[in-house]
């Protein structure tokens, strides 16, 4: 994240419960937010609350992805020419075995042809359940063996791939992908082509399973290919955890709230929870869904529910003092802080959520 250090509150340990946890700084990260957005969001919808609130804000860092912005927030770093171990976490979080070794994700994608390219799209459009995932996994995991591999199925739409050594590869998360030309997002490094030939050949077993002619003959599409991301070991923990409680239903800040020994709760947020002291991070997940669909009415609903459970009552307890802080990050885009003082900032004039994403 550059900019300054924008996510780095002071320590201030305080006793909290799951509700009515004492909150003094808030740290509210929203993927989605600032884009992408449906085909026809600019000129549809306006949303002035959220747009008054970004204006009086001040701008104090930019997010280059929801990944990469946790990482930032729990202090974790990673070098630049590695990618950020987002698998072990989320295996941690999701099959609840704290991982040792090398992880990739190895998460179940169909590409469609379009001419000379191919296209990504994820499970996530279509289901896929863990029973077809662990019959896959059964048919492919005697040819990942005799290289020292193993497949693994979290989710419908989360598998993971066990190495028995470090894979140099630089990858890129499916979700900045999603609709696009695969050939600048497959995977780089050292390694590059010896993978892209390995998977070459579990795309061959894909292609011939029974899961797929099972799938397809219900019309939904075939698992084609498995996009290797997020690969790494577990990190080492910082010093001191960052934040006093964790909410959010997304895998990798579970993973991270663990590994910083962080009380987690996974139900959804709603600002009528803060009062008083503590450091509170919340990763509001409802938008990103609405963002992709290609939906504007739909991402219109998800931004007004966030207004009206979130944003509300948050910008009320700034307002009335039992509140100080609100960091608000939609990642990819700016992050911004907010404070009571900041927030009377009336002549600040307001621009629709499509121009803010430009000045990430």
């Amino acid at each position: 994240m550059k900019g300054g250090p924008c996510c780095a509150p002071a320590p201030h340990p305080s006793p909290f419960t799951l509700h009515g946890f004492s909150v003094s700084e808030l740290t509210l990260v929203v993927p989605g937010l600032f884009g992408p957005f449906p085909s026809g969001s600019e000129t549809l919808f306006r949303f002035p609350f959220l747009e008054t609130l970004l204006a009086r804000a001040d701008r104090v860092g930019t997010a280059e992805s929801p990944e990469q912005l946790l990482f930032d927030l729990f202090g974790i770093p990673v070098p630049p020419e590695r990618d950020l171990p987002v698998a072990p976490l989320t295996r941690w979080s999701e099959i609840g075995e704290r991982p040792d070794g090398f992880w990739l994700r190895a998460d179940p994608v169909h590409l469609t042809a379009d001419q000379d390219r191919l296209y990504l799209a994820a499970a996530d459009d279509w289901p896929v359940s863990v029973e077809e995932g662990r019959r896959l996994a059964a048919e492919l995991n005697p040819l990942l063996a005799d290289e020292g591999m193993r497949l693994e199925i979290g989710t419908g739409s989360h598998w993971y791939l066990s190495l028995d050594r470090p894979a140099r590869l630089r990858t890129r998360a499916p979700a900045d992908c999603l609709g696009r030309d695969i050939h600048d997002c497959l995977p780089r490094g050292e390694e590059a082509a010896r993978w892209r030939a390995r998977q070459s050949e579990l795309e061959m077993l894909l292609y011939a399973s029974p899961v797929n002619a099972e799938r397809m003959e219900r019309g939904v599409p075939a698992i084609n290919a498995l996009w290797l991301w997020g690969g790494g070991e577990l990190p080492a923990a910082p010093e001191r955890a960052p934040f006093d409680r964790v909410c959010g239903d997304a895998p990798l800040v579970q993973g991270l709230a663990r590994l910083t020994d962080t009380p987690f709760t996974p139900d959804s947020f709603s600002g009528d929870q803060l009062v008083g002291e503590g450091r509170l991070l919340v990763v509001w997940s409802g938008l990103s869904p609405a963002a992709k669909s290609n939906d504007p009415a739909r991402f219109a609903h998800s931004v007004e529910r966030l207004t009206e459970a979130v944003l509300h009552p948050v910008v009320d307890r700034l307002r009335h003092g039992s509140l100080h802080t609100l960091r608000l990050a939609g990642a990819p885009g700016p992050v911004l802080k907010l404070t009571a003082g900041n927030y009377r900032r009336f002549w600040r004039r307001r621009r629709p959520l499509t121009g803010w994403l430009d000045l990430g």
